[in-house]
C-alpha cells in the first residue's frame, strides 16, 4: 500500500502534541515485531564527469562507475548508494569584513564565506560541472561554475542512468541516490551551511527542476524493466540549513517527488523510499559553524541559539515525513577499547540536539517507522582535517574517524600500512591503526546482529568509498586503500543478516 502524502493527512487532521505523539509512540514500540538484520551496503562516488563518462582510465575501460560497481557485487553487496555530486555557484559575501581575503587562502572552519556561508551570501545558481579542485587556479575560483544547460541535464541523465541501469542488470536489490552540492567556487564552502529554497529559481532553474526532477527521471527510466528493485532517494545530502528553514518547501518538494516515482512504475513496485540527511552535528548549519570543541560545550551554547525564524512544527512534519532519515555516520570513541553500545554514542548525541528544535529521534523514529541510514561509515584513519596527516595510535583513529587522507595513495601516507600485506591482508607487522579499522567493522558487525541497544531502527549502513575511508575499494584507479579482512568482515556479516531476523528488546 502506498504511503499517505508524507504523513501529512495526519497532522491536519488532528495537530500533534506531545501528548498523542507520546502515545503512538508508545503503541509503536510494544508492537514492533522482528526486523531484518541491516547490512553494509557500498557508495560509488560521483563527483563529475570524470567519475561517469567511459575511458577516462584507458580506451574502452568502463567508466568509474561501472567500475565501482564491478567491485561491490564481487564483495557480496547488494545495496548500493550513488552519491552525485551537483555544485551551486553563489554571488560572493554580503557584506566581507574589512581586509578580507577573497582567495579564502588561510582560512579557517570558523571563516565568515569561505567556510561558513549561511547568511553571508546567495545562490546564484546551480552547476553540473566544475574543474577537479586540484586543476582550477586559485585566482580562478571566485569565478565559479557555469550554470548547467539543458544539453548537460541531457548529457547527465544519459550516462549517469546507463550506469543505475547497469545496476539493475547486475540485480542489485536496493538502489540509493544521495545528492548533495559542493562549492562551484572551490573555496571549501561547507554545504551543510548553504542556505536556499528547494522551490526558488536561482538562474534558470531551481533546485528542484535541475536537480532533483533529473535524478527523479533516471530512476524512473533505469527501472523499467524490473518490478523488484527498491528505490530510495535522499534530496540533500548533509544540507541542514535549508531544511531547518524552509522546511515546508522540502515537505511540498518531497510529495511530489514521491508521487512523481510512484506514479510511473508498476502497482507491483515497491513505494520509493525518500530520505532527508543531516550532518552528525551542527545540525541547522546556522550556529558556532566553526566551534571545534568538545560536543558538551557546544551543547551548552545552543540556548544562545536564534531559533526565531524556524517553523519547528513544520520541521517536526518534514522530519516525521520522511521514509527514513540519513546520518553521516563516523563515530568517535575515546579509546580503541570500547563497548558495543557506546556504537550508539552519536545517536544521543543527535537526539540531544534535535531536542532544542522540539525533536527526538526515538519519536521521529517510532509511531512513523522512519528508519535511519547511515549515509557515510567508517574509518579514516586521519589525526587533522587537513587530509594530510595519518594517525600513528588507535587512539586517534579512534576519535577522529571523521579525518582521513586524501589524494593519491602512497605507502608513506597510508595510516593502515596495507602496502605491507597481502592479496589475503596477511601483514609481517601489526599496525595499530590497522588494526582499530578491523576491530571497528567486526565490533560494528555485531552490534548490527543483536539489533542495537537503545536504537533498533537502522536499515542499512553504507561504507564511504572515497580516500582512506574506501576499505572496500570501490573508487578507481587507485583501490589500495582496500583491506581484505574488512572486506570478509562485510561479506560473511551480509550473508549472516539475508538468513536472521532480529527481535530487539526495549
Amino acid at each position: 500500500m502506498k504511503r499517505m502524502n508524507s504523513l501529512r493527512q495526519f497532522f491536519r487532521i488532528k495537530p500533534p502534541t506531545w501528548v498523542a505523539f507520546n502515545l503512538v509512540l508508545t503503541v509503536a514500540t510494544r508492537c514492533h515485531a522482528s526486523t531484518d538484520i541491516a547490512q553494509f551496503g557500498g557508495t560509488v562516488f560521483l563527483g563529475g564527469d570524470w567519475d561517469w563518462l567511459p575511458g577516462i582510465d584507458g580506451e574502452g575501460v568502463k567508466s568509474r562507475c561501472e567500475q565501482g560497481l564491478d567491485r561491490l557485487a564481487s564483495h557480496g553487496v547488494s545495496r548500493v548508494q550513488f552519491a552525485v555530486t551537483f555544485f551551486w555557484d553563489d554571488i560572493g559575501p554580503l557584506n566581507p569584513p574589512e581586509g578580507f581575503d577573497f582567495s579564502c587562502k588561510n582560512a579557517d572552519l570558523g571563516s565568515y564565506y569561505c567556510y561558513n556561508r549561511f547568511n553571508a551570501t546567495k545562490v546564484s545558481h546551480w552547476c553540473f560541472h566544475r574543474p577537479p579542485f586540484d586543476q582550477m587556479p586559485l585566482d580562478a575560483r571566485s569565478v565559479g561554475c557555469a550554470e548547467v544547460t539543458n544539453d548537460e541535464i541531457d548529457s547527465f541523465k544519459y550516462h549517469v542512468g546507463s550506469c543505475i541501469q547497469k545496476a539493475v542488470e547486475m540485480g542489485f536489490e536496493d538502489l540509493e541516490v544521495n545528492v548533495r552540492v559542493d562549492d562551484g567556487k572551490s573555496l571549501e564552502g561547507w554545504r551543510n551551511t548553504l542556505l536556499f529554497s528547494p522551490t526558488q529559481e536561482y538562474g534558470q532553474f531551481s533546485y528542484e527542476t535541475a536537480i532533483l526532477n533529473t535524478i527523479a527521471d533516471i530512476l524512473v527510466e533505469s527501472v523499467q524493466s524490473s518490478d523488484d528493485v527498491q528505490l530510495a532517494f535522499t534530496l540533500q545530502g548533509e544540507m541542514g540549513a535549508t531544511i531547518f528553514f524552509f522546511a515546508d518547501e522540502w515537505m511540498d518538494v518531497m510529495d511530489r517527488i514521491r508521487d512523481g516515482i510512484d506514479s510511473q512504475r508498476s502497482e507491483d513496485a515497491p513505494p520509493v523510499k525518500i530520505g532527508i540527511h543531516q550532518n552528525n552535528a551542527k545540525l541547522c548549519g546556522c550556529f558556532q559553524v566553526g566551534f571545534e570543541g568538545p560536543h558538551d560545550e557546544y551543547i551548552a551554547m545552543l540556548d544562545d541559539m536564534d531559533t526565531s525564524l524556524m517553523d519547528f512544527e513544520s520541521i517536526r512534519q518534514l522530519y516525521a515525513s520522511a521514509d527514513y532519515l540519513g546520518i553521516s555516520a563516523y563515530i568517535p570513541m575515546k579509546s580503541a577499547t570500547f563497548d558495543l553500545c557506546d556504537f550508539e554514542g552519536l545517536l544521543e548525541r543527535t537526539d540531544i540536539e534535535l531536542s532544542y528544535f522540539n525533536l527526538s529521534l526515538k519519536e521521529i523514529t517510532g509511531p512513523f517507522d522512519t528508519r535511519l541510514h547511515y549515509s557515510e561509515f567508517g574509518v579514516g584513519g586521519g589525526s587533522s582535517n587537513s587530509g594530510k596527516t595519518p594517525a600513528v595510535t588507535a587512539t586517534q583513529a579512534a576519535r577522529y574517524p571523521y579525518y582521513g587522507i586524501h589524494g593519491k595513495h602512497t605507502c608513506e601516507n597510508d595510516p593502515f600500512r596495507m602496502c605491507e600485506c597481502d592479496a589475503m591482508g596477511i601483514c609481517p607487522t601489526e599496525n595499530p591503526v590497522r588494526e582499530y579499522r578491523r576491530s571497528y567493522f567486526d565490533q560494528f558487525s555485531t552490534y548490527l546482529s543483536q539489533g542495537g541497544c537503545r536504537y533498533h531502527n537502522i536499515e542499512v549502513v553504507y561504507v564511504w568509498g572515497t580516500g582512506s575511508w574506501d576499505v572496500l575499494g570501490v573508487y578507481p584507479p587507485d583501490r589500495s586503500w582496500e583491506d581484505p579482512v574488512v572486506i570478509e568482515t562485510i561479506r560473511q556479516h551480509n550473508l549472516n543478516a539475508t538468513r536472521q531476523t532480529v527481535s530487539p528488546l526495549e
